[in-house]
């Protein structure tokens, strides 16, 4: 969990150790736990372990840093079920398909943006 929460949350952006440093979310669906980090007692950023339940083949587990502005730092996949050679393109060592979120926020993403590419969305996706 260490090494896929600084892929996320960068050690410049904090003097705290965030995995100790978490808080839960209780949700309709179940808790979602976040993680802090703090700079000289500020948050800087948060990363937040996700269970997206929109996989093909099941639940995607993923982590996502996101600075203190809304702009995502990085987004891993923890586990997955998806096919290897097609689903698993969401995993780092398989593509970089990934990394396309990094730098980007609701405020500065046209929403449209957000949809797959056969959608209308980023050619990436």
């Amino acid at each position: 969990m260490q090494t896929t929460l600084a892929q996320v949350v960068p050690a410049d952006l904090h003097d705290n150790g965030p995995l100790g440093s978490v808080v839960t979310i209780a949700e309709e669906w179940g808790e979602t736990p976040v993680y802090v980090a703090r700079s000289c007692r500020e948050i800087t950023a948060v990363a937040f372990k996700i269970n997206a339940l929109g996989g093909y083949s099941g639940a995607i587990t993923l982590m996502m840093g996101v600075r203190r502005d809304g702009t995502i730092l990085g987004v891993r996949v923890i586990a997955h079920t998806e096919t290897p050679g097609l689903g698993d393109k969401i995993e780092t060592a398989n593509s970089n398909w990934i990394l396309a979120f990094e730098g980007r926020s609701l405020d500065h993403t046209a929403a449209e943006r957000w949809r797959v590419k056969k959608d209308g969305g980023d050619p990436r996706w």
